[in-house]
């Protein structure tokens, strides 16, 4: 998809973002582009969009493009996860949009990468306690991710359950699993989807959404 729109007289900023943040592999390349360009976290920017925009084509597509795999079963867990971030990421982007603390943008990123620690071992790369998995994967990404990413991974751990970020992903993770295996005419029967009745508000705006996606 990428390399198509690279071919036209001009590239669409937009439709080459959305393509990006529809893979976490791909995701994590450009961050970590960024990462090496801006030595100041707080100057470095956090939209795919001005990232893209900051960077050389050549570079960040050379980057996106070196590590890819087909979806078969030699990569059915990687492919299986990176479904389910981008779902998270989805889910977590309409919550926020309901409850308005927090820019949707961001959640889907924080959605799409909240399971970067577990990366490695999905791969087949974690080696016992060399720090290669885990807290070792984020502790390796700091550099790269945006401040309010890491700060919404850290506020996971946070004993307050009313923290922001935590009510968005615990949505998020809530809505993710009652979606598995169901089409989007079920979300119209609520109560057959055993979801926490806090999270049914959200339901009439997924049901519309899973229905196109």
């Amino acid at each position: 998809g990428l390399e198509m729109l690279l071919n036209e007289p001009y590239i669409d900023l937009r439709s080459a973002t959305e393509l990006v943040l529809s893979d976490v592999g791909a995701t994590i390349q450009i961050l970590r582009l960024i990462g090496r360009e801006y030595d100041n976290a707080s100057e470095r920017p956090d939209r795919m969009g001005d990232c893209l925009a900051s960077l050389d084509v050549d570079a960040w597509f050379g980057a996106v493009s070196a590590r890819t795999f087909v979806c078969d079963r030699e990569h059915a867990a990687m492919t299986a996860f990176w479904k389910h971030c981008r779902l998270v990421a989805q889910y977590a982007q309409l919550v926020a949009e309901s409850l308005q603390d927090i820019p949707p943008e961001s959640a889907y990123l924080v959605g799409l990468l909240h399971g970067i620690g577990t990366i490695p071992t999905v791969l087949g790369l974690a080696n016992g306690g060399d720090g290669a998995g885990g807290a070792g994967a984020l502790f390796a990404m700091e550099g790269s991710l945006p401040l309010f990413v890491l700060a919404a991974m850290r506020s996971m751990d946070d004993s307050c359950p009313t923290s922001t970020w935590k009510v968005i992903l615990t949505a998020a993770h809530e809505l993710a699993g009652a979606r598995t295996g169901c089409h989007g005419s079920t979300l119209h029967n609520i109560d057959s989807l055993g979801i926490n009745s806090r999270w049914k508000r959200f339901l009439p705006a997924l049901a519309v959404y899973i229905s196109v996606a």
